[in-house]
């Protein structure tokens, strides 16, 4: 099965390596984090994008409000981050999140054991506590309704959400096997208004909402992500609806095209692989205790790390003069959200390597940071062009400036020179239906 790599209090960690026929950086995550992820390709069929995905967001949701980032000055942020995983049916979207968060699940599931039992407590109390007031006999206090532990979140008005938030200080993350029901609820009850409310989410910034039945709502420090899927054809309009605002362009994409129907596996997912992902959420959870807003750890950069950032940042600001809009857009967004990726890689690294004290971020974190970052611009830009009335026209434009034969630099020297799409989408072009693969690097168009 391959040679034990790492080792972790004892435990064994397998290279289980699969042929690398994706996208998603792997290697930015520790070995344990990339056998685990590739086991569950291997026999589940489970993207490595999906399982990444999923991986990223019950870290962002697990850190929540215990520890924040300062870069600048003033500026900080904790890991708060949503991921969408765009892709059409038949590919595992939802399976690879459920898998991933189940240990966290399970916690909540015993929490929701323990409210009920406290909910049969209160009311019981809270029935004596009456009847003692009507008979004038000697009363305590009024006994207080007892509140549910929570981090996860599917279905939800935007009141119930701002109110279990407010319940639950350390952070949310609404699980949502379809993204269609986050945002296709966007504005049932207000213009404009919930597309504004999750910016505010996404910023980790303070909210303060006034509700008709539970009156103002204030949450000092918000933190709430977002995980789900949705096919390409649903993800248009939210694309069109949720650009200006920025909303669009602080999510971090997952959108593989090079996914295809698969046989089933012929093997299961073995136990120890399921046992050592529960071992690390584990640590996870435990490293990472809430202990009140005003008690969220604050680490930094160490001065390398800063250079590699600086450095990242540079080269950014250059391609934002020479790119258009919708590029400065999705680049603006990515100055943040690095840091909030350099959070979660330094948790995964360090429960992985059974640190207990979280330290400032070193120039390795940084460096991954940087190349998951980097991925996370390509993806955004490519889920942008679902939105482009002229892809289908730029595509067309592109196949007519073929040669009759090529290869796939040459058809991304065509696409580039005339600025119709990104590197990334020309190996999803040269899928088309009018091209004929005849070597591994070799193409022909069928039709001139």
């Amino acid at each position: 099965m391959g040679k034990i790599v790492a080792n972790v209090e004892d435990e064994s960690w397998i290279d289980s390596s699969i042929d690398r026929n994706f996208d998603f950086p792997i290697e930015v995550f520790p070995i344990q984090i990339q056998n685990i992820i590739t086991d569950y390709n291997k026999c589940l069929n489970f993207p490595v994008e999906f399982t990444a995905a999923s991986i990223i967001a019950v870290t962002s949701a697990t850190l929540g409000n215990t520890i924040e980032l300062e870069f600048l000055r003033g500026w900080k942020t904790t890991a708060v981050l949503a991921a969408i995983i765009v892709q059409n049916r038949g590919h595992a979207k939802s399976h690879p999140m459920k898998a991933i968060f189940k240990p966290l699940l399970e916690k909540e599931e015993a929490w929701n054991e323990q409210h009920v039992l406290e909910k049969k407590e209160y009311v019981a109390d809270l029935e004596t506590y009456k009847e003692d007031k009507r008979k004038k006999r000697p009363v305590g206090d009024e006994p207080i309704l007892p509140i549910q532990k929570r981090i996860t979140v599917q279905r939800f008005t935007p009141e119930v959400l701002v109110k279990i938030h407010c319940e639950n200080p350390h952070g949310i993350i609404v699980f949502s096997d379809e993204a269609k029901s986050w945002f296709g609820t966007f504005n049932q009850y207000s213009n404009s208004a919930d597309e504004q409310m999750w910016c505010n989410f996404l910023n980790g910034d303070s909210f303060n909402r006034d509700t008709i039945t539970h009156g103002n709502w204030y949450l000092p420090k918000a933190f709430v992500s977002v995980i789900g899927g949705i096919q390409p054809v649903e993800f248009q309009k939210f694309i069109k609806d949720n650009t200006e605002n920025g909303l669009f362009d602080r999510i971090c994409y997952f959108y593989p095209q090079y996914l295809e129907d698969e046989e089933w596996p012929e093997n299961s997912i073995p136990q120890f692989t399921i046992d050592n992902w529960f071992n690390i959420y584990n640590r996870l959870f435990d490293t990472f205790k809430f202990e009140g807003i005003a008690n969220i750890k604050t680490i930094k950069y160490q001065p390398e790390a800063v250079k590699i950032l600086r450095k990242w940042q540079k080269n950014l600001t250059k391609l934002k003069g020479e790119r258009d809009s919708v590029f400065k857009g999705i680049a603006a967004k990515a100055e943040s959200n690095i840091h909030r990726l350099s959070l979660i890689l330094l948790a995964l690294d360090s429960v992985c390597n059974n640190i207990s004290s979280i330290n400032d971020v070193p120039d390795q974190i940084a460096e991954k940071a940087v190349i998951l970052q980097n991925y996370f611009i390509e993806e955004a830009l490519k889920v942008r062009e679902l939105s482009n009335d002229n892809a289908v026209k730029f595509k067309d434009i592109w196949y007519s400036l073929l040669p009759e034969k090529f290869n796939s630099e040459q058809a991304i020297e065509i696409a580039l020179k005339h600025k119709l799409c990104s590197r990334r989408s020309v190996f999803n072009w040269l899928k088309d239906s009018r091209i004929l693969k005849e070597t591994t690097d070799s193409y022909k168009k069928l039709v001139q």
